[in-house]
């Protein structure tokens, strides 16, 4: 498919670099080994305080340099189709919910984080909004700047992270 970027499968696989716990109102991995070719990060069994939105942060860049366009798959209220200029990338709506059909959970691929390119990022999520709106987004953004990422931070809107981890593989 043109234009979607897929890690090619080297030998050396997926290895866990980090597990985050979620609380509080963000987590950070600002440990980021830059020796493999591709991050690819899992978010799963998230729930937070109150009805939020979920974004992140690379490198701590709270500028305008995050772009993105979702496709919601089903569900109810969607967030925003297309957004330019943010100060952080969109997942989408987290809940309160801890059933297994009410956390949030996402897959985020970000290939060639650590060259001088501008960063393509697709994500795939899943949450719950109210107790009982589901929204399955597929989304790309870019993060318009060049430098090798070695932050990411995961954060809600408001309140705070309930439960849930966060898993960084590094890919070869």
């Amino acid at each position: 498919m043109a234009g979607i970027l897929v890690p090619t499968p080297q030998a050396g696989g997926m290895t866990l670099l980090q597990t985050l716990t979620c609380s509080g109102a963000s987590v950070t991995s600002s440990t980021l080994n830059t020796s493999y070719t591709n991050l690819y990060i899992v978010g799963n069994g998230i729930s937070a305080s109150t009805n939020v939105a979920v974004s992140f942060r690379l490198n701590g860049d709270t500028g305008s340099n995050y772009n993105y366009s979702n496709a919601v798959m089903s569900g109810g209220a969607a967030p925003a189709n297309d957004s330019t200029d943010t100060t952080a990338g969109n997942f989408g709506n987290c809940g309160t919910g801890t059933g297994f059909n009410q956390v949030f959970t996402f897959e985020m691929s970000i290939p060639r984080y650590n060259t001088t390119v501008f960063k393509p990022i697709q994500i795939q999520s899943r949450g719950q909004y109210s107790g009982s709106i589901e929204n399955y987004i597929s989304s790309r953004h870019n993060w318009n700047n060049t430098a090798a990422i070695t932050t990411l931070t995961f954060r809600v809107s408001s309140g705070t992270f309930s439960t849930g981890s966060i898993y960084i593989y590094g890919v070869k």
